[in-house]
């Protein structure tokens, strides 16, 4: 909607159902038209896309739309002069070949799309275009960080940032300045500035609110090799006083996605409370992983429970064996595709004193029907009926009764992406092969916990069917699923 001269609202397009980013709109310099996404379903839910739409801004009338079966279209910006829109476009996955994403323009009155970052290994994102000339800056997973690029009007491409992760990219009125915010794995973020067109530059820190002194740690990072022969890295957090003389207890932190990557500051899963507490926290990031191009992804498509598992156990390896890391109290956890990665581990291997799952998949087959995106968990897994393969190689819950090492599961009732069916079928299979574990469950939390000290309202759980008396916080009228029969034994962590 827009309010026109005289205050009139005009409907300048809808934008369909399924849209994850409502504020996925821009206007055109002059004010004259507008862009935005588009949800378009398909026929089946394996053809459901996103497309942009150009339109008149004062009467909503459509001008062209930007879309295909083989390609999402989002995140639309105009260009300086208005005279053409920029956009994020994503080749659909399948069940052979991962994603990749790059950036299109096409002219404001319709045309052909043209990619403007051919061979560029990596995704981009966040697209802003300069103010005064054709240049256009985003930002991309690399390695560990998320720097911004600079693309000319002949398709150079320079890395402008030499570390961190940056967002919210603003360009200054002559060009000459971009202005965005900065995190890094140490650091939460702050606004800088950095000029527009020098490589490999340390931003100047802006004064804001919200600064600390230090932190209770150092971070570095681990390397090794894959069973393949790839390299893989990671970062660690080390605490303070940790050395050959007192080396520190481990906690492996698995990272969600699984396209995601350990780059930059989080409030979830944040190492530094760890490391406050004494111990090390290793942050692998293993095939499937963003910032290590398509090779990186190509390592792991379709066997969640492959590659990047032996790979998160390369650079645990790799961590244990620094003197400054004490081997035998290692614990693993992680959220999401984390989480499951957690399930993975404790069906595979005992070598852990302790995992943490949140928000994990369980039975992956039960899972796509339950989930809120089972088309795209289809295009990469299959039809589970005619194409079942890869659903019964990479389930742990087929592995369940291999499981030795006490768990710690955490579930928000309201998960609609990893449906809080998994959480519980998990704890169910721990009760019954007798695995020590605890099952935190929020009734009020989504795929995230996110509230503080959540939940606060509404009847709740935090003990284990070990705990006799058994205590929770549930209405007299409603009944604890978790309630004991017998007694059995208790959650340790990895001291």
């Amino acid at each position: 909607m827009r309010a026109g001269a005289e205050g009139a609202v005009v409907d300048a397009g809808g934008q369909g159902v399924g849209l994850e980013n409502p504020g996925d709109v821009a206007l055109s310099p002059d004010g004259t038209r507008v862009a935005y996404t588009r949800f378009v379903p398909g026929r089946v839910p394996a053809e459901n896309r996103t497309a942009v739409v150009v339109a008149h801004a004062a009467t909503g009338e459509e001008i062209f739309g930007l879309g295909d079966v083989e390609h999402l279209y989002e995140a639309p910006v105009f260009t300086h002069d208005g005279s053409a829109v920029v956009c994020s476009r994503m080749t659909w996955p399948t069940y052979d070949e991962s994603m990749d994403m790059t950036l299109a323009r096409v002219g404001v009155d319709g045309g052909e799309a043209v990619d403007l970052l051919p061979g560029f290994d990596n995704w981009p994102v966040g697209a802003v275009c300069s103010t005064v000339d054709e240049a256009l800056f985003f930002v991309a997973d690399v390695e560990g960080h998320a720097p911004v690029f600079r693309r000319d009007a002949d398709g150079t491409v320079t890395r402008l940032t030499a570390s961190g992760a940056y967002g919210l990219l603003c360009v200054a009125p002559d060009g000459r300045t971009v202005y965005a915010l900065r995190n890094a794995i140490d650091s939460p973020p702050r606004p800088v500035r950095f000029e527009a067109s020098v490589a490999d530059q340390t931003p100047v820190e802006l004064p804001a609110p919200g600064a600390f002194d230090a932190l209770p740690g150092t971070l570095t990072e681990v390397h090794a090799n894959a069973a393949d022969g790839y390299r893989l890295r990671g970062w660690l957090v080390l605490p303070e006083g940790a050395s050959a003389e007192n080396p520190a207890p481990l906690l492996v932190a698995v990272h969600g996605g699984p396209q995601g990557s350990w780059n930059g500051w989080t409030w979830r899963w944040n190492p530094w409370p760890f490391a406050a507490r004494g111990y090390a926290v290793l942050l692998p990031d293993p095939a499937l992983s963003a910032g290590y191009g398509q090779q990186g992804h190509r390592r792991g498509w379709g066997q969640w429970g492959g590659v990047p598992y032996t790979d998160v156990m390369a650079l645990t390896d790799a961590t244990e064996d620094r003197d400054d890391i004490d081997a035998a109290r290692t614990a693993l956890g992680g959220g999401s595709y984390g989480g499951y990665m957690a399930n993975r581990v404790a069906t595979s291997t005992d070598r852990f004193k302790a995992i943490v799952s949140h928000a994990g998949l369980w039975d992956l087959r039960s899972f796509q029907g339950d989930t809120d995106a089972p088309w795209y968990f289809q295009c990469v897994f299959g039809d589970p009926v005619t194409r079942p393969e890869r659903y019964e190689a990479h389930s742990p819950y087929l592995d369940a009764a291999k499981i030795r090492t006490p768990m710690l599961v955490i579930h928000g009732a309201k998960d609609y992406r990893v449906p809080v069916g998994q959480g519980a079928a998990l704890f169910q299979d721990l009760q019954r092969f007798e695995v020590p574990a605890k099952y935190l469950y929020f009734p009020d939390e989504n795929h995230w916990i996110l509230s503080p000290k959540s939940p606060t309202t509404g009847p709740s759980c935090e003990a284990s069917p070990a705990d006799t008396p058994h205590r929770c916080s549930f209405a007299r009228t409603t009944s604890c699923p978790w309630k004991p029969a017998t007694p059995r034994r208790r959650w340790a962590w990895a001291h």
